[in-house]
């Protein structure tokens, strides 16, 4: 009898530890602080005020980008200040009630404040790009403000808050945050939409499967993000791009397969991967048909993708090799009272200094500017593979970055050029890196 109840009691103990224990984990899954200061970045730290909730982000370049927060089956990556709670958000102790970020940080890292419990957010002048779902699921954010200076917004940075749901802040069916254009729903009728005058930039995926069948894109606008027009299968036929545009991001247009025609000015320099995969699929060529400028950006991106291109200018510019050394020239302009002698000033035959480096899907590089030169261009290919072409127009040092690049070992090149693109100096060396 002694032997039966010692393991009653026995297992009665067991079970109580047990409940215990899961109890104790539970309260600690609801309690537990995140670190009232640590690291978000290579050069970027945090700071938390637990009396008010105020999460400062401090430091200079970008914030790391992290994981999708999912509440079921959290990622690995994910964001210290993501919600962690499994069960009702309401029965938090703990949250983060503002984020202030600090001038010198440059990009808000992906999913960095996914599912966060903030109100409202401060954003500097110095920040260029919020990664994507930055901000997704935060349930109390009600209004967001993007400086000028950011030039690249992911894709649902700001989804499932009260921001982006609420239709008070939809313009005829169009989020906007300042000068940019972050989303359209299903509002905007398939005629199409007017983009308001001002808005400089068009977010990743803005545009994505919508039904559209026309869109006069303004003057005012000068990046179109990635994929900010994908997908509109069957029903995007038109696009009249403005003046001002520079720059088309990757995919910006793929799948669009009723769009055969597209005009792109001389003013675009960059036109990312695949920007205009499976267009025109309906058309006698197969293919999208490029009208532009020779010597320009438009020209070698359908020469890349084997694009059917029609020159809009009737005589070619000139053109110099790329591995001849340029010469110093001066002209001399003769008027009815006095002449005036002008130098032209060309880029001498010796490459740019550049420091090229491969990194996760991306490529960075770092350039040394010329005295005489007014930009650079870049040259990439993966393997034996295609030459891309990226311009950018800048006469100061500079680091730029190429993304979203698949694995592989890549060969970049770089070469100067002075105004109007005529004048090239010679490419720099092959440089063989592998992008991870």
């Amino acid at each position: 009898m002694k032997r039966v109840v010692k393991s009653v009691m026995q297992k009665l103990i067991v079970c109580a530890a047990l409940v215990f224990g899961t109890l104790a984990l539970a309260g600690t899954e609801v309690k537990a602080d995140m670190a009232l200061t640590g690291k978000c970045g290579d050069n970027v730290t945090y700071t938390l005020d637990k009396d008010t909730g105020v999460l400062t982000i401090s430091g200079v370049g970008p914030m790391k980008d992290y994981s999708d927060y999912n509440i079921t089956k959290p990622a690995t990556g994910t964001s210290p200040f993501s919600f962690k709670v499994s069960s009702s958000l309401d029965a938090a102790e703990f949250s983060i009630s503002s984020v202030v970020i600090e001038s010198g940080v440059t990009r808000i890292g992906a999913y960095a404040f996914d599912t966060c419990y903030l109100k409202s957010i401060t954003i500097p002048d110095s920040v260029t790009s919020v990664g994507a779902g930055a901000f997704e699921d935060c349930k109390r954010l009600e209004s967001v403000t993007l400086p000028d200076s950011v030039t690249s917004v992911g894709e649902n940075a700001f989804a499932n808050t009260p921001y982006y749901t609420n239709d008070a802040n939809w313009d005829n069916g169009i989020l906007y945050s300042g000068n940019i254009l972050i989303a359209v729903n299903s509002s905007v009728p398939s005629t199409g939409c007017t983009i308001k005058a001002g808005t400089k930039m068009i977010a990743n995926k803005a545009f994505y499967w919508s039904k559209i069948k026309e869109i006069v894109i303004p003057d005012s606008v000068i990046s179109i993000g990635d994929n900010a027009f994908a997908q509109c299968y069957l029903h995007l036929e038109k696009v009249t791009l403005g003046k001002g545009v520079t720059s088309i991001g990757a995919g910006a247009f793929s799948g669009c397969t009723k769009l055969n025609k597209i005009t792109i000015d001389r003013n675009v320099t960059s036109i990312g991967e695949d920007a205009f995969k499976s267009c025109g699929t309906f058309s006698i060529y197969n293919t999208i048909e490029i009208s532009g400028y020779k010597g320009t950006v438009a020209e070698s991106y359908a020469a890349a993708n084997k694009h059917r291109f029609v020159a809009l200018d009737t005589t070619e510019p000139d053109k110099q090799d790329a591995d001849k050394t340029a010469t110093d020239k001066k002209t001399t302009t003769t008027t009815d009272k006095k002449t005036a002698t002008t130098k032209k000033e060309v880029i001498k035959g010796k490459a740019p200094k550049v420091s090229i480096k491969g990194k996760v899907k991306k490529l960075t590089i770092k350039y040394t500017a010329s005295s005489k030169a007014v930009g650079f261009q870049v040259r990439y290919k993966k393997g034996s593979g295609k030459w891309l072409i990226k311009n950018y127009n800048t006469k100061k040092s500079i680091t730029k970055t190429i993304n979203k690049l698949k694995k592989g070992k890549y060969s970049v090149q770089v070469r100067t050029y002075t105004s109007g693109k005529k004048s090239y100096s010679k490419w720099s060396k092959v440089k063989k890196v592998t992008v991870k």
